[in-house]
């Protein structure tokens, strides 16, 4: 400080980083010769001197404006251009096609959003809002400590299966809802439900709702619509897996082969996290087979050390009154819909198809080995077409 005021210069420091600003300025030989005396030594790398008119960069800020420093150009071009992959093709989708870790390039956005938000706050830099937003969509969280440092994350997965046709070909098809909050997505399916019986004006069969529980195909439109506009801001993901059911196929044989392909698609995606699963009950399917390729496919990868949830998973065989179970049964529900009715824009499968495919993390084509997602939308008429996989 002493150099900088018989300069008449003012001096900041931020850790080792010494700044000097004014109309006259130190020398680099005074700087070196003081800095010496205190037992360190100037790094030539680093240190630059620039004029008016010239760009001012200050630990990596810019402090041209008078009024506050900013984060380059640069990196919020770069910061911008990523939010919007993350929006167009999912947070996941797109750090996959970077080939980038999925949890050190989650934490790595989420780092540069709070960095980049907190220097330019209150201005059209400021992306916090819509990162929340997109974390929401993609129901992910970054990782705040160590994994070892905090408890791992409870995620539980509700599992229905349903049959679809196109183009006279019919198609078994499982689909598995990924969620943390069971008690958000039990409670918004009651609170949907509850309103729509105790609504005197309310259309359908309301006696095969209270019997059956929340299902798509026993639910009056109106109710389809009511619980697809819950489901379409709710935080969950659903992936979907289908393979063609030719006349004379084995059904427990059929489900129990998209249910393993199921399986290794959620270890991975519940890696070191606690996973409980939920299955509705099927009368043609035992609870046994079903128990048995969770165990079986979580002891290959212990011993194999893929990815894997932190302890085995606990499976429950619920009934179809479960809550949990029609977030997964709506899913297949408006997509066998859009499926078989070929839905165009306007029409009411369309819409709701629509308003819930962000929802739809993959769908998979067991028999092609193709998956559709954000990268690769889905469309009714590719299902069954080519052979090679996409991915």
């Amino acid at each position: 400080m002493a150099l900088a005021g018989r300069c008449g210069a003012t001096y900041t420091r931020y850790a080792d980083d010494l700044s000097f600003s004014g109309v006259t300025l130190p020398s680099k030989v005074e700087i070196t010769s003081e800095l010496e005396k205190e037992g360190f030594s100037l790094s030539i790398e680093k240190f630059r001197i620039t004029r008016l008119g010239q760009a001012h960069f200050v630990t990596g800020l810019s402090i041209s404006d008078p009024v506050r420093p900013h984060v380059p150009r640069v990196m919020k071009r770069k910061l911008r251009q990523e939010l919007y992959y993350c929006r167009k093709y999912g947070i996941e989708e797109h750090l996959d096609r970077r080939q980038e870790n999925a949890r050190a390039g989650l934490n790595r956005i989420d780092g540069t959003v709070k960095y980049v938000s907190f220097i330019e706050r209150d201005s059209s830099h400021d992306y916090r809002a819509a990162w929340d937003a997109l974390l929401t969509r993609d129901d992910v969280r970054p990782t705040g400590s160590p994994r070892h440092d905090r408890a791992p994350t409870q995620m539980y997965c509700a599992i229905d299966e349903t049959f679809l046709s196109r183009d006279s070909v019919r198609y078994m098809a499982i689909a598995w809802a990924l969620f943390e909050d069971i008690n958000k997505v039990e409670a918004t399916a009651n609170k949907v439900l509850a309103a729509y019986l105790a609504d005197p004006f309310s259309a359908g069969k309301k006696a095969d709702i209270q019997k059956e529980g929340l299902h798509f195909s026993a639910a009056h439109p109106e109710l389809q619509n009511r619980f697809v506009l819950e489901l379409s801001i709710l935080p969950f993901r659903c992936y979907v897996i289908l393979k063609k059911f030719d006349e004379g196929a084995d059904y427990a044989a059929t489900y129990l082969d998209l249910l393993r392909s199921a399986v290794v698609q959620m270890y991975s995606r519940c890696d070191r996290r606690k996973l409980k699963v939920i299955v509705e009950q099927n009368s043609q399917v035992s609870r046994g087979d079903v128990e048995s390729i969770f165990r079986h496919w979580y002891e290959m990868s212990e011993r194999t050390g893929i990815k894997r949830p932190l302890v085995e998973p606990t499976v429950d065989v619920v009934s179809k009154q479960s809550m949990s179970v029609s977030v997964p049964d709506f899913m297949l529900g408006v997509l066998r819909e859009f499926v078989e009715k070929s839905a165009k824009g306007g029409s009411a499968s369309y819409v709701r198809f629509e308003r819930l495919r962000d929802r739809f993390a993959h769908i998979y084509d067991l028999d092609h080995k193709r998956s559709f997602s954000r990268r690769n939308p889905f469309h009714a008429e590719k299902m069954g077409l080519g052979t090679g996989a996409d991915s």
